[in-house]
């Protein structure tokens, strides 16, 4: 049985697109990205509306340090096409993700997927400089679907890595050239 990583064939869907903004006043950073209603693999994924929010600003009693923090709402989240629980959750709880996809290059044109969704994931770079930029991935699925129809000829895995909202203060200026990491406050609301 052979096996090789595909292409995802399914690309995200946005149907009202997604909206940033970026606001750096004197030493305070805003960053936003919304989404209204979108979907991921056909379904499988599906929320009514996605804000992302990070604020940023220099602590105000330490030294080459930032204070930062992240709120996410997520609205109408089905995963699994079940209802996610309305409720807080921390930055970067991940929830598992099974189910069929529709992939024409599989014989039975359907695969099963297996893998998770990640909310509010965070990135940190540019410690130690004068510039740090904090980025987060609002809404993070990884997985693989894998068709074994011997109709279809050998087997294959297509991998899927997919990021929806994703705001970012990149290069956000301390000043003092020895930037320390950020205190964080992060919280995902599902409504």
């Amino acid at each position: 049985m052979a096996t090789g990583v595909g292409i995802a064939p399914t690309p995200p869907v946005l149907q009202t697109g997604v909206q940033t903004d970026y606001t750096i006043a004197v030493n305070d950073g805003i960053a936003e990205a919304k989404t209204g209603e979108g979907s991921l693999l056909g379904g499988l994924i599906y929320w009514q509306s996605q804000d992302n929010r990070l604020s940023c600003r220099p602590d105000a009693n330490i030294t080459n340090h930032v204070d930062c923090s992240a709120t996410e709402a997520i609205t109408g989240l089905l995963i699994n096409r079940a209802p996610v629980h309305s409720g807080k959750y921390p930055a970067g709880t991940a929830f598992p993700v099974f189910g069929p996809v529709d992939d024409p290059n599989c014989s039975p044109k359907q695969e099963p997927f297996s893998g998770y969704l990640v909310t509010q994931e965070s990135r940190i770079t540019g410690l130690g400089t004068s510039g740090v930029t904090l980025s987060l991935t609002g809404i993070h699925l990884i997985g693989d679907a894998t068709c074994s129809s011997a109709m279809s000829g050998p087997s294959f895995t297509t991998h899927y890595d997919l990021a929806v909202g994703g705001p970012s203060l990149p290069g956000y200026d301390t000043r003092t050239g020895n930037s320390a990491p950020p205190s964080t406050a992060f919280a995902v609301q599902i409504q």
